[in-house]
């Protein structure tokens, strides 16, 4: 796949993200007070506005998404270490 280093950066890289994008979908999901604050009340020219549940919803899923594919990448780069282990290059 790539080489040992590589591999390792990887890997430290997708725990990283794991750990911080898990940590912050779960305050916005409990309507942490410092985080989400982002959200506005906006709607489509005579709609009324969707409710701030619905937008939280959207950015948690798609933090969640997020960290999935992060862990997906963690698993491929674990592996490349180990298998770079086993052949004696790390």
């Amino acid at each position: 796949m790539c080489g040992p280093m590589v591999s390792m950066a990887l890997l430290g890289l997708s725990m990283f993200a794991v750990f911080f994008l898990s940590l912050l979908a779960t305050l916005i999901s409990h309507d942490y007070p410092y985080a989400g604050e982002w959200f506005e009340v906006k709607g489509e020219p005579g709609h009324p506005p969707p409710p701030l549940h619905e937008q939280r919803e959207g950015a948690v899923a798609a933090l969640w998404s997020t960290v999935a594919m992060y862990a997906a990448l963690g698993v491929v780069s674990g592996i490349s270490v180990c298998t770079h282990r086993v052949r004696g290059t790390l």
